[in-house]
């Protein structure tokens, strides 16, 4: 069985938290009013998450690819759109 590394688990619990208490509640209302989520965009920012993959070199945070992909597993399940937004910004 695999265990997620310790490192992990805490990006993971800390996506889901802020995914679930600030990402999901206003999905559905930014889905039908086509609202691009700036604050929640700018939070991701804050927290880190929209530099995950980059190292930190170049301004990122430098985090492992599973790191990376667990935090997005969250952000998705709330609003995959944000996860879109996310995955841009990691991977360009």
């Amino acid at each position: 069985m695999f265990v997620l590394p310790e490192d992990v688990l805490e990006i993971q619990s800390l996506a889901r938290d802020f995914a679930r208490n600030e990402i999901l509640p206003g999905a559905p209302a930014r889905d039908q009013s086509h609202e691009y989520p700036s604050a929640i965009v700018e939070q991701l920012g804050e927290m880190g998450f929209m530099g995950m993959f980059v190292p930190e070199e170049y301004g990122g945070v430098g985090m492992s690819t599973l790191a990376y992909i667990v935090a997005l597993e969250e952000i998705c399940y709330a609003d995959a759109g944000v996860g879109v937004i996310m995955s841009v910004q990691n991977s360009l």
